[in-house]
């Protein structure tokens, strides 16, 4: 199993794979130090993923929640749209507050994307055999389906939407907010470790990169700036808006999947007329 590992020669750090267990090798004047902090990760991820592919029913269970958009995103975009035409006293100001919303759900995968390709790839567990996981019970016609293998697993891009849509529900009701963290953990976070698609890490520190870029974007001098000039165009053309905000938030329920396909097509051309 390949991870993360790094090096320091003459105090120069460099990243390169190496095995579990040793994920951050120095080189010191008394010898080598090592400091294994997957192995939290790994206890994790196996106390979860241990209970894969012992119960087909419970594979199945689960397997109908993973990858569902409906039990996913829908019930988020309901949500967001039940905010924006809820007839409330300061109504203009929770507009406003949404519409960064969705700016900081774009900056998070940007930022999410990012850091994906920057730092060294990591492998999904299910990808990896030496990550002690568990594949689940699946009849003939049911295969996994996922085609994630060129796809890092760390940060999680699931993590970071899902939690970048939580606090800013939160900053609407806190109740709202603890209903779908919990709804959040149990029906799209947990599955992903159960199936080998992520590492426990994976969603924290994705998660936690959706919270700050939204904290930082719901910021009174922000909306103010941003938010009030976008909600004014709504008043020039109130159809074309909403057709630009149902469009925006319908991608937005997907992780801008499709948008992203034509982003990776479009790059793949680009290489490819390059070396003709």
């Amino acid at each position: 199993m390949e991870v993360w590992q790094l090096a320091a020669v003459n105090g120069i750090w460099t990243d390169f794979p190496g095995p579990v267990g040793t994920v951050c090798v120095r080189n010191l004047q008394s010898g080598v130090e090592t400091m294994d902090w997957m192995a939290p990760d790994l206890a994790i991820f196996h106390a979860i993923n241990g209970y894969c592919g012992r119960s087909w029913m419970l594979d199945h269970l689960l397997g109908s929640l993973q990858g569902n958009n409906l039990i996913g995103g829908g019930l988020y975009l309901a949500t967001f749209w039940a905010l924006w035409f809820d007839p409330a006293k300061d109504q203009v100001r929770r507009r406003e507050m949404l519409i960064m919303l969705l700016f900081a759900v774009v900056l998070s995968l940007i930022a999410n994307r990012l850091l994906s390709v920057m730092l060294p790839f990591r492998s999904r567990p299910m990808f990896n055999p030496g990550s002690g996981y568990r594949a689940p019970l699946y009849d003939e016609h049911e295969p996994p389906g996922y085609d994630l293998e060129d796809w890092s697993s760390f940060p999680s891009d699931n993590g970071t939407y899902y939690f970048a849509m939580i606090t800013g529900f939160w900053l609407f009701s806190r109740r709202l907010g603890i209903f779908f963290a919990l709804y959040s953990i149990m029906s799209v976070m947990l599955p992903r470790i159960y199936f080998g698609l992520h590492y426990p890490s994976d969603l924290l520190v994705g998660a936690l990169i959706g919270i700050g870029i939204t904290l930082a974007v719901e910021r009174e001098r922000i909306q103010n700036f941003v938010g009030r000039r976008v909600l004014t165009l709504k008043e020039r053309a109130l159809a074309c808006f909403h057709g630009a905000m149902f469009l925006a938030t319908f991608e937005a329920g997907d992780l801008f999947l499709n948008v992203r396909r034509v982003g990776k097509s479009a790059i793949r051309l680009l290489h490819h007329y390059q070396h003709l």
